[in-house]
């Protein structure tokens, strides 16, 4: 019990975080090539097939996820027209959540077991490995959501250049799926309470700054 409660080294936390990366692909390539279903093949077909300056016209019903149907085009465009090229950049996103949920976790808590458990079970959640598998945008939602959580968390210690960073993921990730606009508005409504708490005004005009340029 001695040995658990004692901090990891950087090293160690490094190393262990590589590990859990390693499974989180292990899980995810089976089922890359299989054959697309029903809304992959639609993704594909009726938008992410078209060219770039279509895809972000283009919005007659919610299946177009625009970033991700950039990132689909552009990806087909550079490796060829295949099931696993067309699912990179979903697996792509889902893997780069394991060490932003790492980073984020290890923030709020103060310590490294707290990020590499919690990267650890999304790396082994299953409807986060689907997400990953599947050629939509989900796991850029999932993405975003944990970057811009981290961002304004730090935004609110007194970093105010995580605004930006805010403003930016936050973007990406409606960009994405715009369901993402009610994590946002989640995330400004709990920032402009803080700031008013706190009685920091500057912070609060960040806050509806950010607010603002989130919805241009």
């Amino acid at each position: 019990m001695q040995f658990l409660q004692q901090p990891l080294t950087k090293r160690v936390e490094a190393w262990i975080l590589v590990a859990i990366f390693g499974v989180a692909l292990a899980v995810r390539l089976p089922g890359m090539g299989g054959a697309l279903n029903h809304d992959e093949t639609y993704t594909w077909e009726v938008f992410a097939a078209k060219p770039y300056a279509e895809i972000v016209t283009s919005y007659p019903v919610p299946n177009n996820h625009i970033l991700h149907s950039l990132l689909v085009r552009l990806a087909v465009q550079l490796c060829g027209e295949t099931e696993w090229v067309i699912r990179l950049p979903a697996l792509l996103a889902g893997l780069l959540a394991i060490p932003a949920m790492f980073f984020l976790c290890r923030i709020l808590f103060g310590e490294g077991r707290a990020g590499l458990v919690a990267a650890g079970l999304l790396a082994l959640v299953p409807v986060h490995i689907t997400y990953s598998q599947m050629a939509r945008g989900y796991s850029l939602l999932v993405l975003f959501s944990l970057l811009s959580l981290l961002s304004i968390w730090m935004a609110l210690a007194g970093r105010s250049g995580w605004w930006v960073g805010f403003v930016s993921s936050g973007f990406l990730g409606a960009y994405a799926v715009p369901s993402a606009v009610f994590h946002l508005a989640t995330l400004l409504l709990w920032g402009v309470l803080i700031s008013i708490r706190r009685r920091n005004w500057r912070m609060l005009a960040r806050a509806f700054s950010a607010g603002g340029g989130l919805a241009l």
